[in-house]
């Protein structure tokens, strides 16, 4: 939401008779800024209700409302950085790759039992219980709550033997991401159906590079031995 500054809206309004009058300016200047201060105070209260920029006791409160805890009960759902071995323990992570690696574990949290979740983690299960709450699970629906849920640039469903079809994530997904799809009921889907989700890289994966003319946008034939450089990427699928 746009700030309103109000010292110049009202300086600005200032008739022309008056406009060098510097006790009229100076009285505008004090009780303009108490304005702006108001004006502050409510677009803040108005943007704690944004998911994205809810922290703390607001999040918690948007989660209350949506339904959505911020304590899972399993805390193994969830993968932490640790020592090889270790229950849900991984190395750490790259600033290329998101699909690897895992966020640290506070001195506070329980390494067994349940977990309250991190706000950013907190945000993701927010947004796909908002989604949820409101689908019909038509692939349109499973479609349009993957992208809100995952901000995938790109999502594709395609169909199976009988009741049985998979979710093409064009993302690179996080463990946790992984974690979520796995291990949760977050992400709808239609009963008695079966279902598999992967994975791929949007901007460069392994496909044809056209169907029925149609060019695909970041897609790439296979590389070869000579040259590694060249080539899409292979997806991969998430085990549920």
């Amino acid at each position: 939401m746009a700030l309103i500054d109000h010292i110049q809206v009202a300086l600005d309004r200032i008739i022309t008779q008056y406009r060098e009058s510097q006790i009229l300016k100076d009285v505008i200047q004090i009780y303009g800024a108490e304005a702006n201060e108001l004006e502050q105070a409510f677009c803040d209260l108005i943007n704690s209700h944004n998911i994205d920029d809810a922290e703390g006791d607001q999040l918690d409160i948007i989660g209350i409302i949506v339904g959505q805890p911020r304590t899972l009960l399993d805390a193994n759902v969830l993968f932490f950085f640790g020592f090889d071995g270790a229950a849900g323990a991984e190395a750490f992570g790259t600033l290329t790759d998101p699909t690897v690696g895992a966020r640290w574990r506070s001195l506070s949290e329980d390494p067994t039992g349940n977990l309250v979740l991190s706000d950013t983690e907190y945000r993701l299960f927010i947004r796909a219980r908002i989604k949820k709450n409101n689908t019909r699970a038509t692939p349109e629906d499973i479609i349009s709550i993957i992208r809100f849920i995952f901000e995938a640039p790109l999502v594709n469903i395609v169909e199976g033997n009988d009741a049985e079809y998979c979710v093409q994530i064009g993302k690179l997904l996080t463990l946790n991401e992984q974690a979520l799809i796995a291990n949760t009921d977050l992400v709808p889907k239609p009963s008695g159906v079966s279902v598999c989700y992967s994975y791929f890289d949007p901007t460069s994966f392994l496909a044809f590079s056209d169907v029925n003319g149609v060019v695909i946008p970041g897609s790439q034939g296979f590389g070869t031995v000579a040259n590694p450089g060249i080539g899409g990427n292979f997806g991969s699928i998430i085990n549920l």
